[in-house]
């Protein structure tokens, strides 16, 4: 296989050299002949290639203007050195090729150097190619050529080519290089110019450098032709009318892979197709009027993979506005222009994953975008899609769309710290549908006070927007609108979606602003959707914090699931309506959710415009007032939404009250002053409102309000006025020898008249109202000289008679506790407490003693009525607990009876017939005595044994059950016992604990300064600060008496329980109607009179504790002194085991045996036994434990 591919090459080498014509140049002066042996030798051969070898390194072009070539084949100048052709700065030493043939020619320029070449002649060039014939399929190519020094044009090609497809290129340049190419003042190009049609020309591998067409037009010209430049560097090439390439007529431009670095516009013409790839133009300078880029017009270009940066243009853009355009994977950065940077006209562009990157746009405010998109009639498209834009400036709208018809699409783009005097995207068409998804706008900054919003739609006649899955955030605006702001006039559709705006601020709108027409026309092609979105902490200077209304033609029914938090402004914290048109909104307010919003003014939420002043100075049909006197008058401002308006800040300065005089007739009658005002936080006080009259009158006044712009309703318009007379104790004065008026009497400076202890009373000895004659007479509650002193009320009037009163209480209280004492080995005492005895009749003196103390004279005196009162209180109350709790757990009645299987009427099962017999003929009674007895020692016994017997074996089943259900009500009744102890030792702690919190209390407010007040008698007494909880204890009072009730009645027909139960119940219902309740009732109604007060409680609390202490003791005394206090039937039910014939009871004292009295004996010890927490054993006190109580070891 190699030496197939050997023998191959060895046949093209001897193929070229056989069907080829060397030509050798040895001297430098070889080219003077050169043309003749050229064209003599294609005359010979037409299809043998010419070979012109220059063999030296250096030649000369004479300038004998004979250089022309005829070519009729192939010709090819070729130097294996690298030879230089020196044209000896002459346009006489160009060279000159006709070429005509008729079948594909080629011509070769291979390693050759041009040199010093100066033209003259503006038609002619270094290299001047002239094609002759229609036949014309040619190509010239350069290969590893050099064009230096050149003045004129390198290369002019002359010929109209009438074939539409080439089988070959017309002009290869491959690895060559250009530098110092001049050009020439007449000349129109300076490097390429082609008077023919459909040529191709194509550069490869090649450099441009050093280029200054300082004398013609460009480098390059071309016409309906195909130019294609890859891997090409164009460094600082420059022209004089500031383009590299004129092309025109549908000429095709490829450029791909290659670097233009300091150069002029690259390309001016028009109806071009253009397409540049994988290029990059950086450090480029214009100071000229054309793009800086392109400048074709009417063309189609497509720009991919190719960067943009250090660029610096003073006059214009990049690009011709009047091209279609399609952008894609581009990057533009560190790119200064001092006008609009993209511009499109009439024409449709496309972005595409490109970025835009520390761009300044510095020129003149209204020029200085980075693009401007203008549509026609016919609806042009500006898409972006996957667009990065990042620390660009702007000295005016960043992005701008006008024109007629426009279809905006933005996709994924983010615009992040653009800084712009105006919006990031000024929508100015017309006509607009602008789409913009998926994107993000943060952290930018339009500082233009007059230009409004970052996105910003204005002016338009039909507007569709449709925003979805976008996030605004951190922007500010110094206008309205912190991200939209939309000012419609007609056709208007709004769909929000999806979005979230955070963080953004601007004068008003913190995130929308939107305003229309502000009549009323129920125009239905307004239509305004937002849902699914999120407002977060955007921030408005003025009104609406996320969202400003200014429009009255706007639907919001399509509002739902949105989100306000945190958002904040002076006005409407989230919402601000600057209109009526809210109603709807109140209808969705289920479906928006507001969270921690603010506002200084007012509307944390929402808020409207002023709307409403109230007239809240409280007046009736017809106001009463005196000439020239004060009558102040204040109204409040609120919006729709009931809201005062604060207005810190007086934006609302303008809004005046006024007050006039409808009534004409009257005018010179009367002269109003003091009538205006303005608000001031919500709020326009009239404070020196006052009418002068001639005479007394009725007069009809208007409210009325004076502002700027917005209409304010009144709540009422007209005021009726009647002017009185003056009062006795006024002067009767004329003002302007015209109006009367009344004036109070004036009093020296020290008359305390402004603290309200005095007032000023006229003078009879004259009508002139003089300091020295009015008399300052102190008012009720006050005296001395200046009225400097409190009248503090006498609160001893009755307190030798009360305190008479309370010392007979007391002694008999004492005489009573002696009389215990005395008999405490009575059954009757004994029995039923002493200790309990005792310390009743010590609550009852507490009591007593609280009376003695009245709660208006000082602290003290109030601190001890309450401590002795409510101590007193729940002493006596513990006692009654005790007792009717002890009966309600130990007492019984018959259903008790049953539970404890006392069968008091049945003899035992186990009893034989014949018992039972002898039993039937014993009397009853004494049967069912010792029956009772029996039973009731046996239950109380048994409880251990039960415990044991439930554990043997071979029990029967009935025994098994009948034993097991007396054992769980024997641990029932052992429970109860278990509880009444419990309970007297509870009591003794919570009454320690009480008496520690009451005591602290005390202690504590005792510290509080000394307060007084005024009566109804005007004079001054003590307020005692523990009023509010001495309020709090009769409640608490109330509460346990109602219990107690409660408790003494169900054990009204209970035996084994003391007979003082029963007196304790009246007592009860004595003690709630004439102690606590009373109590309260007198603090209601009478504790602003102080004596009544006070005599009404010291007399129901000293009534009601005498009967408690009479109901509680008669029995004892009574029983004591008819010697019956052994007797337990006289202080104890029980149990009648025959029926009392006289009585038809049971529970009658008649005809007791003494096994009933034995019973008795027993239970009352059981009582003793349950009530005993502390005994006196071998000289020393023992508390007993629960513990100690858990088995019934007490015998009966």
């Amino acid at each position: 296989m190699d030496l197939y591919i050997l023998f191959i090459i060895v046949l093209i080498h001897l193929f070229h050299n056989v069907f080829s014509i060397d030509i050798i140049l040895d001297n430098s002066y070889s080219f003077i002949n050169l043309p003749e042996k050229v064209y003599s030798l294609s005359q010979l051969s037409s299809n043998d290639a010419i070979r012109i070898k220059l063999e030296l390194d250096y030649y000369i072009i004479l300038p004998s203007g004979q250089n022309n070539f005829n070519i009729m084949g192939d010709v090819i100048f070729y130097s294996e050195k690298g030879a230089i052709i020196d044209l000896l700065r002459s346009f006489k030493s160009k060279l000159t090729f006709y070429i005509k043939s008729h079948i594909a020619q080629k011509l070769v320029f291979r390693n050759i150097t041009f040199i010093n070449y100066y033209e003259e002649n503006p038609k002619l060039s270094a290299l001047y190619f002239e094609f002759l014939g229609e036949d014309n399929e040619y190509q010239v190519e350069f290969d590893n050529c050099s064009f230096l020094d050149i003045y004129g044009s390198v290369i002019t090609i002359s010929h109209y080519i009438s074939k539409k497809e080439l089988s070959n290129p017309t002009f290869i340049f491959n690895n060559c290089y250009f530098r110092n190419v001049f050009g020439q003042q007449e000349n129109e190009c300076g490097l390429y110019i082609s008077y023919a049609y459909n040529n191709t020309i194509k550069i490869f591998d090649s450099i441009f450098e050093d280029i200054d067409i300082r004398m013609s037009k460009s480098l390059f010209i071309l016409s309906s032709s195909l130019i294609e430049i890859s891997n090409v560097v164009f460094k600082n090439c420059h022209s004089y009318l500031g383009y590299l390439f004129n092309l025109s007529e549908n000429t095709q431009c490829l450029i791909n892979n290659s670097e233009f670095n300091d150069i002029s516009t690259l390309i001016d013409g028009s109806n071009n197709n253009i397409i540049i790839k994988n290029s990059h133009f950086h450090n480029i300078t214009n100071k000229y009027s054309i793009p800086i880029i392109l400048n074709s017009k009417f063309s189609k270009i497509e720009i991919s993979h190719t960067i943009f940066e250090n660029i610096r243009s003073y006059n214009n853009g990049f690009f011709n506005d009047e091209s279609e355009y399609t952008l894609s994977n581009d990057i533009f950065k560190n790119i200064t222009t001092s006008s609009n940077m993209i511009s499109i006209i009439y024409h449709s562009i496309t972005f595409n994953n490109c970025i835009f990157s520390n761009i300044l746009c510095n020129g003149e405010v209204e020029s200085s975008s980075l693009i401007v998109f203008q549509s026609s009639i016919y609806e042009n498209t500006m898409e972006m899609k996957n667009i990065t834009f990042s620390e660009c400036k702007s000295n005016s709208d960043f992005i701008v769309t006008k024109g007629d018809a426009s279809i905006l699409k933005i996709s994924n783009i983010e615009i992040n710290n653009v800084f712009s005097y105006g919006q990031l995207l000024y929508i100015l068409s017309s006509n607009i549908k602008a789409f913009i998804n998926n994107s993000t706008i943060q952290n930018n900054l339009n500082i233009s006070k007059y230009k409004d919003g970052l996105i910003n739609i204005s002016n338009n006649n039909d507007v569709s927007l449709n925003i979805n899955n976008t996030i605004f955030k951190n922007n500010i605006v110094l206008g309205s609108g912190g991200s939209l702001y939309i000012k419609f006039s007609n056709k208007f559709h709004m769909e929000i979606s999806s979005t979230i705006f955070e963080d953004n601020y601007a004068l008003n709108g913190g995130a929308l602003y939107i305003s229309g027409p502000l009549n009323d026309n129920n125009n239905k092609q307004i239509d305004i959707e937002i849902f699914n979105s999120q407002f977060l902490s955007n921030k408005a200077l003025y009104y609406g914090g996320a969202i400003y209304l200014n429009s009255n033609n706007y639907d919001l029914s399509k509002i739902k699931n949105l989100n306000f938090m945190k958002n904040s402004a002076y006005a409407g914290g989230s919402i601000f309506f600057n209109s009526n048109n809210f109603t709807l909104f109140e209808m969705k307010k289920n479906e928006v959710k507001f969270i921690n919003n603010t506002s200084e003014s007012h509307g944390n939420n929402i808020a409207t415009k002023p709307y409403m002043v109230h007239l809240i100075t409280s007046i009736s049909e017809e106001i009463s007032i005196k000439s020239g006197i004060i009558y102040p008058l204040l109204f409040e401002l609120d919006d729709q939404f009931d809201q005062i308006i604060v207005d810190e800040s007086k934006y609302y300065s303008n809004i005046n009250i006024h007050i006039i005089n409808i009534n004409n007739d009257i005018d010179d009658d009367i002269m109003i002053k003091g009538n205006s005002c303005i608000f001031h936080k919500g709020q326009c006080s009239l404070n020196d409102f006052r009418i002068y009259t001639k005479y007394p009158l009725n007069l009809e006044l208007k409210i009325t309000i004076e502002n700027e712009g917005s209409n304010i309703i009144l709540d009422k318009e007209i005021l009726y006025v009647n002017i009185e007379d003056c009062d006795k104790n006024q002067f009767r004065m004329t003002k302007n020898k015209k109006y009367f008026y009344c004036e109070n009497p004036i009093c020296k400076s020290n008359c305390p008249l402004n603290d309200g202890r005095a007032i000023c009373l006229k003078s009879n000895l004259t009508d002139l109202n003089d300091i020295n004659l009015n008399d300052c007479k102190c008012i009720p509650g006050w005296i001395g000289s200046l009225c400097e002193k409190m009248d503090i009320e006498d609160t001893n009037n009755y307190k030798y008679l009360i305190t008479f009163s309370v010392c007979i209480s007391i002694i008999f209280t004492i005489f009573i506790a002696l009389f215990i004492i005395i008999f405490n080995k009575e059954r009757i005492v004994k029995d039923t407490g002493l200790i309990k005895h005792i310390l009743l009749l010590i609550g009852c003196v507490l009591y007593f003693i609280s009376l003695k103390f009245n709660i208006f004279s000082n602290y003290n005196s109030c601190a001890l009525n309450i401590i002795f009162k409510h101590n007193g209180f729940f002493l006596v109350y513990i006692i009654f607990f005790l007792c009717v709790s002890s009966g309600f757990k130990i007492g019984m009645n018959n259903n008790n009876l049953e539970r404890l299987n006392l069968n008091v009427f049945q003899p035992d099962e186990n009893t034989s017939t014949n018992e039972k017999t002898d039993l039937d003929k014993t009397n009853n009674s004494e049967y069912i005595s010792e029956t009772i007895m029996m039973n009731i020692e046996k239950e109380l016994n048994k409880l251990e044994a039960a415990c044991n017997e439930t554990d043997l074996p071979n029990r029967s089943s009935k025994n098994y059950l009948k034993k097991n259900d007396e054992l769980i009500e024997i641990k029932a009744l052992n429970k109860n016992i278990l509880y009444v102890h419990e309970l007297h030792v509870k009591m003794l702690f919570i009454y320690i604990i009480f008496t520690i919190i009451f005591s602290v209390i005390i202690l504590y407010k005792s510290k509080q300064e000394d307060k007084y007040f005024q009566e109804y008698s005007y004079k001054w007494v003590y307020q005692c600060p523990l009023i509010p909880f001495d309020i709090l204890l009769n409640l608490i009072e109330i509460i346990l008496l109602l219990y107690l009730i409660i408790l003494v009645l169900k054990i009204w027909n209970y035996v084994f329980v003391f007979k003082c139960t029963k007196y304790i119940t009246y007592s009860s219902v004595v003690w709630i109607t004439l102690g606590p309740f009373l109590n309260l009732i007198s603090i209601i109604l009478l504790y602003k009179k102080n004596k009544e007060y006070y005599l009404f409680n010291f007399l129901t609390n000293e009534i009601c504790y005498m009967v408690i202490l009479v109901l509680y003791s008669w029995n004892k005394i009574y029983y004591i002194i008819r010697k019956k206090g052994n007797d337990p039937n006289n202080y104890f039910y029980s149990l009648k085991i025959n029926k009392c014939c006289i009585h038809n009871s049971y529970t009658c004292d008649c005809n007791k045996t003494d096994c009933e009295k034995e019973i008795i004996d027993k239970y009352i010890n059981l009582y003793k036994y349950c009530s005993n927490i502390i005994i006196y054993s071998n000289g020393k006190l023992r508390f007993i434990k629960k513990q100690s109580k858990n088995q019934l070891i007490f015998t009966i």
